[in-house]
C-alpha cells in the first residue's frame, strides 16, 4: 500500500512535470503580437520605393515579395502546393505624354487650355479610352453637375463638376465601369465647357494611361491544423493601393490597406508560434481589391468547394479609433445569417467595445459571402483620408491596432483552437502547475522519508 502511494505520487509528479515543461517551452516560444512590427511593415509598404502598390506595377510586386518572405519566415506552408495564386486584370498603365484638357475651334486652333490638378484631373476610375474629343455633333447630355458625351466613334466620357478639395481623392479603378473615361473638373471649368459646347467648339481631353491586361497574384500560406478535414479558418487582407498620380503624388494607403496587411502578417507570426490549431488556418494576402475585389473573387471562386463551412475574417483599414467605433462589415444581403458576425457582436458587447454594423459589399468579405461562405470584415471605418495623398503612417493609431487584435483573436481562438491548449499557455496556469509540481515534490520527499524511517 505504501509503495502504491509512493508510485502514484511519483507518477503524478512526472506527469505534472511533463505538462509543465511542455507548457513552459510553448509559452516561451510564443511570438507575442507586437504592434511595433505592424507599424514597421506599414512603414515599408507605404515607402517611396513601393510607389503606392498599384496592382500591375513594380511597387505592387515588391509588396508581394515582402509578404511572401514574411509567410516563409513564419513557416507558413504553401496552399495547394503554391504560395502564389495568379489571375488576370486590366490595370491603368502609364504611357508617354502630358495630360490636357483644351477647347478648340473648327480649325483646330486652341481657344482655351486648362491646367491639370487645378482645373481638371483624372478620377482614375477607367481608361478604356484615354483621348476624347466631342462637340455639338456628338451625343451629349447635361445636368447641374455633370455632362456625359458619346463620340461618333463610340467612346463614352463623363465630366464631373467637383470642388478642388476633391481633386485629391483618387477612385478605385474599374475596367468594367459604364463610361470609358471619367474626368473631374472644377465648377468654373465645367461652366466654360458648357459655353464652349453651345458655341460649337470642340472639347478635347487626354490622359497618358492605357488599360492593359496583365497577370497578378494573391499570396497564400497555411498553418496546418491537427484535423485538416475540418472547415478552415481564413484570414485575409488586401495589399494593393492606387499608385502615383500624374503630378508625382504617392497614394501611400497607410490605413487603406497597408494597415490591414501588416496586421495580417503579425497575426501570422503570432499564430505560427502557438501549438497546432484544431483546423487549418489559411492566410490570404489579396491583390486587386481596388480594382473591384478581383483578388478575393478569384480566390473564393477557385476554392469555393473546399471553403464551404469556413469562417473568413477580413482586415481592411485597421488603425484609426479617434472617436470611431470598430466596424463589423457584412454583406448587403441581410438574409444571410452570419454566425461569425453574431459571435463578434457578442464579444464586443461583453467587453464593452463600441461597435457598429455595416451591410456593404465594399470590401473583400463580399466575394466570400457571394459564394455562401461566412465572412466579416473588421474595419475602423475612418474614411476622412483614404484614397488621398494624406493617408500616411503618421495617422495610424496603435490603440486601434490593439483593439482590432483583441476582437479578432477572440474569434480565432474560439474557432480554431482547443480551449485546454490555450489554458495551458496562460501565465496563471503555469503558476498553478508550478505550485502543484512543488507540492508533489514535497509529498514525495515526505513519503520517502517516512518509508525510510519505518525500514530502520
Amino acid at each position: 500500500m505504501k509503495n502504491i502511494k509512493f508510485n502514484l505520487t511519483k507518477f503524478l509528479f512526472i506527469l505534472t512535470f511533463f505538462v509543465f515543461h511542455v507548457s513552459l517551452l510553448s509559452r516561451f516560444n510564443i511570438n507575442e503580437f507586437n504592434i511595433s512590427n505592424v507599424i514597421s511593415s506599414i512603414k515599408y509598404l507605404t515607402s517611396d520605393e513601393l510607389e503606392g502598390r498599384l496592382c500591375g506595377e513594380e511597387g505592387n510586386i515588391l509588396a508581394q515579395k515582402y509578404i511572401l518572405n514574411k509567410f516563409k519566415e513564419n513557416s507558413l506552408l504553401p496552399y495547394n502546393l503554391k504560395y502564389l495564386q495568379d489571375f488576370n486584370v486590366f490595370y491603368p498603365k502609364k504611357i508617354e505624354g502630358q495630360p490636357y484638357l483644351t477647347i478648340t475651334n473648327k480649325s483646330n486652333n486652341i481657344i482655351k487650355s486648362f491646367e491639370y490638378n487645378r482645373d481638371f484631373k483624372d478620377t482614375f476610375l477607367n481608361f478604356r479610352a484615354n483621348n476624347i474629343s466631342f462637340s455639338k455633333e456628338d451625343t451629349v447630355s447635361f445636368n447641374s453637375s455633370a455632362l456625359a458625351a458619346k463620340t461618333s466613334t463610340g467612346e463614352k466620357v463623363v465630366f464631373i463638376s467637383t470642388s478642388m478639395d476633391n481633386f485629391d481623392f483618387r477612385s478605385s479603378f474599374d475596367y468594367n465601369s459604364t463610361f470609358d473615361l471619367y474626368v473631374n473638373v472644377s465648377p468654373k471649368t465645367f461652366e466654360e465647357i458648357k459655353v464652349a459646347y453651345e458655341n460649337e467648339y470642340n472639347i478635347n481631353c487626354f490622359f497618358p494611361y492605357i488599360a492593359e491586361e496583365t497577370t497578378v497574384n494573391n499570396v497564400v500560406g497555411v498553418i496546418k491544423g491537427s484535423n485538416s478535414s475540418l472547415s478552415p479558418l481564413v484570414l485575409t487582407a488586401h495589399f494593393d493601393h492606387l499608385g502615383v498620380d500624374l503630378d508625382g503624388n504617392i497614394y501611400r494607403g497607410a490605413l487603406d490597406n497597408a494597415s490591414g496587411i501588416s496586421f495580417l502578417l503579425e497575426l501570422a507570426s503570432f499564430l505560427s508560434s502557438l501549438p497546432t490549431p484544431d483546423r487549418d488556418i489559411i492566410f490570404v494576402a489579396l491583390n486587386a481589391e481596388e480594382f473591384g475585389l478581383l483578388g478575393s473573387s478569384s480566390f473564393a471562386n477557385e476554392n469555393k468547394n473546399t471553403l464551404q463551412g469556413a469562417k473568413v475574417i477580413n482586415f481592411d483599414m485597421i488603425g484609426s479609433d479617434d472617436g470611431i467605433p470598430i466596424t463589423l462589415m457584412t454583406g448587403e444581403n441581410e438574409e444571410f445569417k452570419s454566425g461569425l458576425l453574431d459571435s463578434l457582436i457578442s464579444y464586443c458587447k461583453n467587453n464593452k467595445i463600441a461597435y457598429l454594423i455595416e451591410n456593404k459589399d465594399s470590401s473583400d468579405h463580399a466575394s466570400f459571402l457571394n459564394n455562401g461562405i461566412d465572412s466579416v470584415t473588421i474595419n475602423d471605418g475612418d474614411v476622412s483620408k483614404i484614397h488621398t495623398k494624406y493617408d500616411t503612417l503618421e495617422y495610424i493609431s496603435e490603440s486601434a491596432i490593439n483593439r482590432a487584435f483583441l476582437v479578432a483573436i477572440s474569434q480565432i481562438y474560439n474557432y480554431a483552437y482547443n480551449p485546454l491548449t490555450l489554458l495551458l499557455l496562460e501565465n496563471t496556469s503555469l503558476i498553478i502547475l508550478g505550485l502543484i509540481l512543488f507540492l508533489l515534490f514535497i509529498l514525495l520527499l515526505m513519503i520517502d522519508d517516512k518509508n525510510a524511517k519505518k525500514v530502520k
